[in-house]
């Protein structure tokens, strides 16, 4: 374990590969020499007995058949002499051809000398037919009836027994060739079966230790990539969010405003842009100190998260006091209401501020433009009518709302304020 252990990843797998391809290669050397003894022994079984059997059965059928039935159909008087005597020529033949095919095939030493045998009975027969088929041939019809089977048949049964013994043997043999296929068949599944226990139970035994240790190489990789990951989202988060409010920043501000642009223009979609700016908040810094300015933009900034809630409403602190809010999909009169909300929500907070002359409490001032861009939609002049609204806001008194639309051509329709 400890040596695996030690190994590099990539050896580990090299050790794997290696024996995977080694047992596959013994499996397939042990079922291909397997498959070709029973190759073997079905070519044995077939040509070496079913053939032989095959041909000697065709040997008796035409003995008890073929010149038999020749020989009946004679004497009844359904065939002519010269028409028995062709048939029996034809089987004469025949035979002859069947013999000469069964004695092609393999044969043992121990099987020769009863095939002289058989050859020179199944010759002696065949010169018999010869003569029996002269012999019928010049017959007349009258002597026909007078012909007599005692001597066919009893060269017909003599044939038969020597055929039948050397049935009966190629019969012995098919069995034996069968059972030793069935030999090699059953050997071969437990030698494959074997095989396979021990190439199932040798890649246990090697690979359980080499994924353990990918598995605990994958798991260090996974901490590490976690903990890479953890520490490039708190980097990336920490460039684009502003550290005391956490509000996104003026950095992530100029990226988001050119690709929401450029998506409404595409999409067709109107878009609102708020600029919201803390009243006299340089008086409140001087009264109250920068610690308590530093609260009161948190609260600021929370109090905007929790009245604008929808995923497609991004919140910046551009700078200071002056925050920046950019709104998608949105009409310019719910736009107009939300930043009414809004700058109620922040009043409601109740943050005394003396130096505040529009009210007793921290209050803001919000300038919105609202738009549905296009082509020609310049973004500096958007930015630069929500910046005109919020100093309108500013020298109307504060503490107030104004909100203008912006056409194609880029000219304010109309006003709106607290």
């Amino acid at each position: 374990m400890k040596l695996i252990n030690t190994l590099t990843l990539k050896f580990k797998l090299y050790i794997l590969l290696a024996l995977i391809i080694f047992s596959f290669l013994l499996i397939s050397a042990i079922g291909y020499f397997n498959m070709y003894k029973m190759k073997t022994n079905l070519d044995n079984l077939y040509f070496g007995s079913f053939i032989p059997v095959g041909e000697l059965s065709q040997l008796q059928s035409v003995y008890n058949k073929d010149i038999t039935l020749a020989f009946y159909q004679l004497k009844s008087s359904q065939i002519s002499p010269a028409v028995a005597a062709a048939k029996i020529d034809l089987s004469r033949q025949k035979i002859t051809h069947i013999w000469k095919a069964y004695q092609s095939h393999f044969k043992r030493d121990y099987e020769l000398s009863y095939l002289e045998y058989a050859h020179g009975q199944l010759m002696y027969s065949t010169a018999y037919l010869k003569r029996l088929s002269k012999a019928i041939s010049s017959l007349d019809e009258k002597n026909i009836p007078k012909l007599s089977s005692v001597s066919l048949l009893t060269r017909i049964n003599s044939i038969n027994e020597v055929i039948d013994t050397i049935l009966k043997y190629e019969q012995d043999i098919a069995k034996y060739e069968r059972k030793m296929l069935i030999i090699t068949y059953e050997e071969t599944l437990y030698k494959l079966l074997a095989i396979i226990i021990f190439v199932i139970a040798s890649t246990i035994i090697i690979v359980i230790p080499i994924f353990n240790s990918i598995q605990n190489n994958e798991r260090s990789i996974i901490h590490a990539s976690r903990k890479l990951e953890f520490a490039n989202k708190k980097l990336e988060t920490a460039s684009i969010t502003d550290a005391l409010t956490e509000l996104f920043n003026r950095r992530y501000f100029n990226l988001v405003y050119t690709r929401e642009l450029t998506r409404c223009i595409r999409e067709k979609k109107p878009l609102c842009f708020m600029m919201l700016d803390i009243d006299f908040f340089k008086g409140y810094n001087d009264t109250y100190g920068h610690l308590k300015g530093d609260a009161a933009l948190k609260k600021v900034a929370d109090t905007m998260k929790k009245t604008l809630k929808r995923p497609g409403d991004y919140l910046f602190r551009l700078g200071g006091e002056e925050f920046g809010i950019l709104i998608s999909n949105i009409t310019e009169d719910k736009a107009y209401h939300m930043a009414e909300k809004l700058r109620q929500n922040i009043q409601s907070l109740e943050i005394e501020h003396k130096e505040n002359k529009a009210s007793d409490y921290l209050t803001t001032s919000i300038g919105l433009i609202s738009l549905f861009p296009d082509q020609s939609s310049e973004a500096d002049y958007i930015i630069q009518q929500a910046d005109e609204n919020l100093y309108k806001a500013k020298d109307s008194g504060r503490n107030r709302v104004i909100s203008s639309t912006i056409d194609k051509e880029l000219t304010p329709l109309n006003n709106i304020s607290a």
